[in-house]
């Protein structure tokens, strides 16, 4: 048996039992109720920015907050795109203002990543901590409370 022959009666076998525990690690990758929607998966993404931000600005670690950030504001403009499913609740004649309100809720999320963002670029680690913690924070739990079925 040449040299080919024998990695291939070797790499088979060790390929099909990795194919096996295929379906098992694509299930660990991301939980089965973040996959449901894209509002879902955004959300889920713009939450590992804020705790990727959040131990970057305890830890001192500029770089490491700027990249949560970006991670944060990427998501968030994708979730702005996307319609909560609770406006699905809302009557016909105020769903409009609903998703509007979203919308907004989100610009000013936004406007306030930016902000915390830019004290970062400038060195001024103090300022984006305050921010990040008296601004950014509160607007998260807001929103989840106004926009989230979880929260009613």
């Amino acid at each position: 048996m040449n040299v080919s022959a024998r990695r291939l009666a070797l790499a088979l076998p060790l390929a099909l039992v990795a194919a096996s525990f295929l379906p098992i690690a694509e299930a660990w990758s991301v939980p089965q109720e973040h996959e449901e929607s894209p509002l879902g998966q955004a959300m889920e993404h713009m939450k590992a920015g804020m705790r990727k931000t959040k131990r970057g600005l305890e830890s001192g670690d500029t770089a490491a907050a700027i990249e949560g950030m970006g991670e944060f504001q990427a998501n968030l403009l994708a979730a702005k795109l996307e319609t909560p499913p609770m406006a699905a609740g809302v009557p016909e004649g105020e769903r409009a203002a609903f998703v509007a309100a979203y919308r907004v809720t989100l610009l000013d999320a936004l406007r306030a990543s930016c902000d915390v963002e830019q004290a970062l670029l400038e060195g001024r680690m103090d300022d984006a901590k305050t921010l990040f913690g008296e601004k950014l924070r509160p607007m998260e739990e807001a929103g989840h409370a106004r926009f989230t079925e979880d929260e009613h």
